[in-house]
Formats: structure tokens, sequence, C-alpha cells
């Protein structure tokens, strides 16, 4: 290729990325090398100031345009020195995708500038668009779903399911109608296709396509306004105009790093170059590549005759570029052409490893002609971390990160990744580290503080308060109810311990104001038929549950509105009274005095309120969908939830680290380069077609297949690639899945051989390494935790226990210490479900009133009659939850019926029923109090007592009493014979029984584990003897309180497990 520095007309040149790119580019600008007769040194300053003031720069993006502020700045003052004039005007620098009216106001040309701008109709808000866009394509859902009977079951169909789906759907309808509009397309052509030519499904889709094709400009012209994406088209065909008639008049003009991917950017690209005083510098043009492999990378016209694969290559886009410009590379000026060396070598090497795969052939002899030397030297600077998956990663990444950070104040890193979810990691992990990093896309609208307090709210109101979703937001930092955050705080954790936790209530908030005031009456009352106070509530003062209450009323009041509207999920709402309902409870929510101004003054908190506001103009615009209530939470959150909020971090953010996305970091330099998130379908990503047109139509329009995407994403791939230092990653596993690596890495794996992989790999390691020792597990003396067996001073030991305590004290000794020496009690869980053990408990009550209030009858209706009534009683509370409700009533019924009949067969046999006795028994030698509250004492007519215990559950077997793992019963026996029961004679028990009440096919069934009085006694005498060097044991300094002793004994998750560590330990010392 020419390496002349004049340049032919039109003006075209290029930077290979083995150079900071603006560097090179304003070094080229002073040295005259872009524009003729354009030179900059201090003796052109020296007569003109203003010299660069008349130039213009159009560069991709925002971030470069910065980028080249700063490099200008630079670069002046080292041509100025320290004997120089002490000011000098900027260039204007411009966005390519920014040229807006004020650009053109500024821009003289034969065309009156306010004419133009005047006859330009506004866009379209996109979020109205939207909006629009959804109502139709879940219109066209609902009659699509009439239409799809006769298809073959084979065939993929994508319908909405809902008004969400419906929006995902209408998002990808609106990329389809820009990329149309930016590629040129005529909708009309949608006529020329033959619906018979398609399956069923594209058939529908291409009817839908061409209502929407034919009604959107017929809806944008009635409203007077166009397409965002039109618009900005005619704002850089308009500036391209207004450029080629000014000619020499618009002073120098470059354009400067852009692919022209876009036709009305390759349109302004061409006009700039053709300008007397204009260049176009392309980013990256490979001038070396063969021409055979050259003739074999795509255009878009090959891809849409057939090879769509061909559009892959990192130069398609350039390639497409030059087509447009009417030049060959020949015409294009290599502006670095002596450059040699690392970068240089591997830009080849990376080119060459992308080149199409039908030109492969030339690998053999490029790396005879390039050499081992130079393969291993091109890939000197170049890392690749191969990590386990995305978390190690990620902190693998931090490491890089921080360690660029070693080199001094003056070094820059950055991560270059278009997976948003490792940058989000990454960034997280870098604050382990004191690091913080600015993320260029920010973050998603309700992933932030703002947004989730407002999907709170919704998921609130939806749900009629859920004691879950209530705590999340009255716990949130931006909730302040009209009160201080202290007050909230500490009224938020008052409420949860007296209402909150523990069964779920009726649904609502009011009906939690409603169940507090219940609770305070039934407490002043002290109802002896009021359940107990639990855990949490226990402490509680009467200011306490006093400020709970007036906290629950003024949370009623507040979200009742929002409430309302969502209470009745099948009911229909205009979208906008949702949004209006939304945004009023939202402000209420926010009022306060810590709360209202951190809330209107964060960028989250604005950008929601203006997301808001928007979605409320749509219907006031009378473009609002009908909705059910069920649908607004995920049709809010699918409309407004992704809308990318970029927070400011000021100076909390280090300047030397920038997280950035494949189109930010364009013609950005740094010193350390990550490049993240190399796996396919992530970066590439994947070649997915749109929900509206298969490829074969696509193709009939003219429209680009997916792989023009590929090549754009190739080709920022190289680019960023050729940095003096470069790290690449990728994880191994994904979602539990193996991953396929970048296509990329696989085709520099093939040509620079598998040893030359291993050497980039073994420098990954390093960091792999490091990675896997920070988060690695840190042990004494390298031992896994030991199975914990406290041994607490003796004066805290226990002198008390029940007769169910001394079973969890043989089983699991270390729930006794938790419970009785740390006297620690769990708390009920939040909103819970009712458990099997408060079945147990309600079954236990009812039949414990029952048998107080009647003695005899059993058989009789009456009886039947009065046991339903009490069940009603009892379960009433349980109608919240109606399908336990269901469930448990129907078992009861079950239970009654064979409870009735076998108290009858019984009834001539008991003098009297004894139930829920409680009794001590005082133990000497060693001192001890044994408690417990029996179920039920009969007392026989021959002077025998039977020992009764009901359970819902499995009963313990014989053998387990008899061995004394379930001494319930025998030590029972032993307290009945000391007669240390309430109003309950001395008795020798001649039965110990289980009556098992489960309400299954079999509703009870009597298990006898012991009788005979003589038998009984022994089995007491022995259960207390072992009771007794039980207790003598622990007595011991030196005993602890083992964590499952006996853990083949214990048969349910206890509730102190965690602080056992338990699933740390098990598995050793034999434990299975």
């Amino acid at each position: 290729m020419s390496e002349a520095r004049s340049f032919i007309h039109p003006r075209v040149a290029t930077i290979g990325p083995q150079h900071a790119f603006l560097d090179c580019l304003i070094k080229a600008l002073f040295a005259g090398n872009i524009v003729p007769g354009f030179e900059v040194n201090r003796d052109a300053f020296a007569k003109n100031p203003f010299l660069i003031a008349d130039l213009t720069l159009y560069l991709p993006t925002r971030r470069a345009v910065r980028a080249a502020e700063a490099a200008f700045v630079k670069a002046i003052s080292d041509v100025l020195g320290t004997s120089g004039p002490n000011a000098a005007l900027l260039p204007t620098i411009r966005a390519i995708g920014d040229t807006d009216e004020a650009d053109l106001m500024f821009q003289q040309s034969s065309d009156d500038p306010l004419a133009i701008i005047a006859a330009l109709p506004p866009a379209l808000p996109e979020l109205e668009r939207h909006v629009i866009l959804t109502q139709l394509v879940w219109s066209w859902s609902k009659a699509l779903i009439r239409k799809i009977a006769p298809m073959e079951p084979y065939e993929a169909v994508i319908i909405p399911a809902n008004p969400a789906d419906a929006a995902y759907l209408a998002s990808n309808l609106a990329s389809l109608l820009d990329e149309a509009e930016n590629q040129g397309v005529d909708w009309r052509e949608l006529e020329t296709l033959v619906p018979d030519d398609f399956a069923v499904y594209w058939q529908l889709s291409l009817d839908f396509l061409k209502i929407v094709t034919s009604a959107w400009p017929q809806h944008l012209a009635q409203c007077g306004m166009i397409d965002g994406m039109a618009r900005r088209n005619l704002l850089i065909r308009a500036k391209a105009k207004a450029l080629s008639e000014l000619g020499a008049q618009a002073g120098p003009t470059i354009a400067a790093g852009s692919t022209g991917s876009v036709p009305a950017t390759a349109e302004l690209l061409k006009t700039i170059a053709e300008l007397p005083q204009g260049a176009v510098v392309l980013p990256g043009l490979d001038l070396n590549l063969d021409d055979d492999a050259w003739a074999a990378i795509g255009t878009q016209q090959m891809a849409i005759d057939g090879d769509p694969a061909a559009l892959g290559h990192p130069q398609a886009s350039l390639k497409q570029t030059l087509s447009h410009l009417r030049l060959s590379r020949d015409d294009v000026i290599n502006l670095t052409p002596d450059d040699e060396g690392t970068s240089a070598d591997r830009f080849r090497l990376l080119n060459e490893a992308l080149r199409p795969a039908e030109a492969t052939q030339s690998w053999p002899s490029f790396l005879k002609e390039f050499g081992e030397d130079k393969v291993n030297s091109a890939l000197d600077g170049v890392t690749l971390i191969e990590a386990r998956g995305p978390q190690e990663e990620a902190l693998s990444i931090a490491l890089v990160l921080r360690e660029a950070l070693e080199q001094g104040d003056e070094t820059s890193a950055a991560l270059i990744t278009p997976d948003r979810n490792l940058a989000r990691r990454v960034s997280v992990e870098l604050m382990r580290f004191g690091v913080r990093a600015d993320d260029s896309a920010g973050q998603p609208l309700f992933a932030t503080p703002a947004g989730t307090l407002s999907r709170l709210l919704i998921e609130t109101a939806q749900n009629q308060a859920s004691a879950v979703d209530l705590l999340g937001l009255i716990k949130h930092p931006l909730a302040g109810f009209g009160q201080s955050r202290a007050k909230i705080r500490n009224a938020s954790r008052v409420l949860e311990r007296a209402i909150l936790r523990g069964p779920a209530i009726k649904p609502g908030s009011a009906a939690i104001a409603q169940a507090m005031e219940h609770r305070i009456a039934q407490i002043k009352a002290k109802d002896k038929d009021a359940p107990r106070l639990s855990t949490s509530q226990r402490g509680l003062r009467d200011e306490d549950w006093q400020q709970a209450f007036e906290f629950a009323q003024n949370l009623s009041t507040i979200l009742q509105p929002l409430e309302a509207l969502l209470a009745d999920p099948q009911k229909e709402h205009q979208l906008g009274d949702l949004v209006r309902a939304h945004m009023d409870v939202l402000q209420a929510v926010t009022q306060g005095p810590d709360t209202a101004q951190l809330f209107a003054n964060s960028q989250d908190g604005q950008a929601l309120v203006t997301a808001l506001a928007e979605l409320r103009a749509t219907h006031e615009n009378a473009h609002s969908l009908t909705i059910h209530s069920a649908d607004y939470a995920d049709l809010i959150h699918a409309l407004i939830g992704s809308r990318p909020v970029r927070q400011t971090l000021h100076g909390d953010a280090d300047p030397r680290v920038h997280i950035l996305g494949t189109l930010e970091a364009r013609l950005i330099d740094c010193d350390t380069v990550v490049l993240a998130g190399l796996n396919e379908k992530t970066w590439p990503g994947e070649t997915r077609l749109d929900p509206w047109l298969s490829r074969a139509m696509r193709a009939r329009l003219g429209l680009a297949p997916p792989e023009h995407g590929i090549g754009l994403s190739a080709h920022d791939f190289v680019q960023l690639a050729c940095g003096a230092k470069v790290v690449l990653t990728r994880s191994l596993r994904h979602d539990d899945a193996p991953t396929q690596g970048s296509r990329w890495l696989q085709r520099l794996e093939a040509l620079a051989g598998s040893e030359a992989k291993d050497k980039i790999v073994a420098r990954g390691d390093t960091y792999l390494k490091i990675a896997r020792q920070l988060d690695a597990p840190k042990h004494p003396h390298g031992d896994l935790v030991a199975r914990p067996a406290p041994t607490p001073p003796l004066e805290l030991r226990p002198r008390k226990l029940s007769v169910t305590e001394i079973e969890t004290l043989i089983r699991d000794p270390y729930a006794i210490y938790a419970k009785h020496i740390l006297k620690l009690s769990p708390y009920d869980a939040i909103g819970k479900t009712p458990s099997f053990a408060e079945r147990g408990s309600l079954v236990h009550d009812i039949l414990h009133r029952f048998i107080e209030q009647r003695s005899s009858g059993f058989d009789s209706a009456e009886a039947a009659e009065e046991l339903s009534q009490l069940a009603d009683q009892f379960f009433e509370p349980l109608q919240d939850f109606p399908e336990l409700y269901a469930s448990w009533r129907t078992r009861f019924a079950r239970i009654s019926t064979w409870f009735l009949a076998n108290e009858a067969a019984w009834d001539d046999q008991i003098s009297t029923r004894f139930t829920e006795r409680y009794g001590v028994l005082e133990i000497t030698l060693p001192a001890f109090h044994l408690s417990g509250r029996a179920d039920r004492f009969d007392l026989m007519k021959d002077g025998s007592a039977t020992i009764i215990d009901y359970k819902t559950g499995m009963p313990p077997s014989k053998s387990q009493v008899e061995t004394h793992f379930a001494p319930q019963l025998p030590l029972e026996a032993a307290m009945l014979a000391a007669g240390v029961f309430d109003a309950v004679p001395k008795l020798q028990a001649a039965q110990l029984c289980y009556i098992q009440l489960s309400g299954n096919r079999d509703p009870g069934k009597l298990h006898v584990r012991a009788s005979g009085e003589d038998d009984i006694a022994q089995l007491g005498e022995a259960a207390l003897e072992k009771l007794k060097a039980l207790i003598a044991h622990y007595d011991q300094l030196e005993t602890g309180y083992l964590s499952q002793s006996q853990r083949e004994k214990v048969r349910y998750e206890g509730d102190y497990d965690h602080l056992a560590r338990v699933a740390e330990w098990r598995g050793l010392d034999g434990e299975d």
C-alpha cells in the first residue's frame, strides 16, 4: 500500500490500533499531514492564537469528545512550552450522533438554518412510542391467539402472555423500525413478499407489519412528529448538505474514528472527505491484508445475496465505507507508515487470525514468513485469564486493575465488556480494595435505590401489604412516611416484632392496623383465650405497642389509594390512572425530614420521577394501555425498569479506572486494558433474529443480517486488543453450564498454536491463584471447624428442665445450652404459613377444651356437634389460609369421628379424665427440678391410670421409650407416682400410650408403649436414675454441651443448628 503523505481527493487516512488514536491524530494534524496547509506550531500560534479554533472535529462518541479535549490541551501545551502564548481556543469537537439544532444554527449555508430546523417535526418521545407500540402488539396478540389453531406443533410461535411481554416485543419492534430507518428500507417492499413462501407465524407477523408500517407514519403525521432516529438522520444529512454547500468556507473539518456503518453517517463522512479542507480518518484499516482475503470480506450486499457470515470480519464495515466513498485501500493514507514493534505485530497477527475462512489456506505461509519469535513477541503484552465462573473472573479483573494503579498516579486502566452483570461484579470487587470505579453504563433504574423503592411500593400494594413486602418497603432508607428515619426505624422494628412475625394476617395494610388494635385489646384485657405472647412480642412496652399501632394506621392511610386500585388482580384500569396513583403514593412514602430532599436531589430519584411523569403524559395524550391490576408491576418494569441511570460519583471515583462498554471505549487509550466476557453469545453477542422478520424476509427487504453486528464487535476487539498491556478474560462455566470461548480466541489459538496460548494462560494463572487465595476458607491449623461442645461454668447450667427438654438434652445438648445458658429464643418467621407443629397444637387445644367440657356421651350427636363447633372456633384464624384451612379442617373432621368413637369405646372403663396438668418433681442428689405438662391422664374405674400423649406426627417407637431415648412418658409416670401434678392424686400408671391423630385414611391410632403397673414403675424409676446420671454428668465442668450428640436420633432440623455450624462440621468423625 502507498505510504506517501500526500492525499488524493477525497482525503481519507487511517491510524492503526497499535497507536493511541487521538494522540496520533493530533500529532498528524499539527504536522500538516491531514489538512493541506493546516500546520500548528509555536510560530503559527504566535501569528494566530485562534488558529485551531477554526477546526471542526467529529468523533464517534461523547466520551471520545471529552478525551479529545484533554488531548488537545496537552498537545497545545507541548507545542507552546513555557515561553509561548498563555492561552488558546480549542477546536469545535462534536460527537457525530449529537448533531442537533444548535450545530446547524452556527453553520452558514445557502439554506436558512432556522428554516431547516422549523421544517423538521419534533421527535416523538421514546417512552410514548414504546407505549403506543405496546398497545399495537398487545391488540395483535389477542387476535393472533385465534389464528394459531391451524399451525403445526413444530412451528415456533411468539405470543405475548401479558402486557409486559407485549412491551418487550414492542421494544424489538421499535429497534426494527430504527434499523429500517438507518438502512433506508422502503416498507412498501413488504407488499412484494409472498406470504405463501413463509411459515404460518411469519405470515401472521407479515400481516401485522403491513398494518404497523402503514399506520405508523399516519399516526406520526397526525401527531406532527417523527421518530427520533429519523430526525437524527435528517439532521445529519442536513449537516452534510450544509457542509457541501459551504465548500472551502467550511474551514478545516475532520471526521475521525467512525467506521461509517450507518448510511447517514457514511454520507456525512463522504461530504467531509470531499471538502477542500476536509479529511476522514478511519480507525484500524488493515492495509496489509492481501487482495484475495480482502475480496472475501463481505459487504452488506454480499450478505443479502446469501453470504451473511462475510459480514463478521472486523474490516467489513470499513470496506463498506470505502465502497461508499468510491475508494480503494490504495487511496488511503497510513498516518503511521513506519511503525514497527510488538503492538504492530499483534495487529497483523490478529488480522491474520480473523481473515475470512476461505482465505485461511495462507496461514502456513504467513507463519513461515512471520516467524515463531514474532508470534511470541506479538503476544508478550497479552494475558489470558480463564476463570471457573463469573465471580472468579470478576475478582481476577479487580486484581488486574488494582495492580495497574500501583504503577503510578499517571497510570490508567480500563475494563471493557458488553456484559453489564460482569461489569457490576467487578465494580463491587474493586471496592474491597478501596477503589470506586465510574461505570459508563450506569445502572438500570429499578436497580438503583429510588427504583428499588418504587418496585417495593408496587409489590407491597399489589400483594396487599404482605409482611415481607411491607418490611422491605418501610425499611428502605428513602422511605420516610412523613417522619424522621430514626422514628421509622424504631417503629418498623416494633411493628415487625409485634405483628409481622408469626402467622400471616389478612391481606391489606388496614388489616395490619386492625390486628394491632385487636392484639393490644387482648393484652390489656388479659384474655386467657388469647394466644400467648410470642418470643418476639415479649419485652415490648405499652408505649411500643401504641407506637406500632399508630405507625400501622399511618401506613394504611398512605398505601390505601394504590392498594385499592390493585386489590382485584383481574380488574381493568388505564395505565395512566395507575401511574398517577403510584406517583402520589410514592411522594407520600418519600416525605420526611431526612428523606424528601435526599430522594428529590438524587440522580436516580430524579430519573424515576421523570420516567413516571413521561408515562403519565402518555395517558394525558390519549395513549394509555388498559391492563389488569396484576399486570402493572411487570409492565412498569418492562417500560422503564431498564432505563440506564448514571450515578455521578464526583470526587469518590478513582479517575484512573474506567469501566466501559465497547462503544464508549472507542478511541479511548489506557495503559492497561481488560477485555472481559470473551465467550460466545456474550462477546460476540448471539446472532439472534428479531421476532418480526425471518432471515429470508430481512434479506428481501434489504436489511442487514445479524452478522453485521458481529463484524463491528470484531473490529472493536481488534482495536482494543492492540494496546501495550492487554488482559483477556472469560469464564469456563456460566449458570452451571460450560461455555464456549469467543471465536476470536479460538482463531488466535488456531493460528498462534497451543504453546503460545499456554504462555498467555500461564500469565493469567498468576491472577487466578491470588483470587482463589483471597476467598479461600481460612481454618486454624488447616482443620475444618470441629463440632462445638461448650463448657459453661457450673453455676450457669440449668437446674430445671421439662420432660420434653430431657429428650433434647439426650439428643442435642447444644440446643439446651443455647436456650437456657445463652438465653436465646428463636423469633417466628415473618408472615409465616402455619406449620405442622401448629397443626399439632391446634388439635391438642381443641381436644383439651372438649375433654374439659364433656365427660360422657361421646357417641351422641350433641358431642359431635360440640366438637365441630370447637374446631370451627379454633380453626377460624386459619381461614386467612384457604388451602391450609380446607386441608386441616377436613383432616380434623376425620380425626373427630375416630376420636369420638374411641372415647365412646373407653367410656365405661374411665372414671376421670385429667387434661393439660402441670407438675414439678424435685430431685435431690443432684438437686434438680423436672417439670412437665401432660396431655392427659385417665383414671380408670379399677383404680389404675393411663398416661396419654397426643401426636399428629409419628410417635416414638416402643424401643425408643424402653431405651430412654424418648423418656417423656416414663418420666411422666414417675412424676404421677410422686403425686406432683396439679389436682391429680398419686397414681400408678398401668399404660403408657400415644394417640396418633393424622387425619389420613387411618385418621387415628392407639399406640401402647408399655403396660402393667410394675413394669411401668420400673421403667419410670429407671428413667429417673438415667436422668440423675445425666444431670451428674453435666455437673462436671469438663462435660460440654455437644451439638447433636445422638445425631442418628435427631429427626428434625433444630432451631440452633446454624449457631452450632452443623452444616460445616457434618461429615467429620464418621458422621454422615
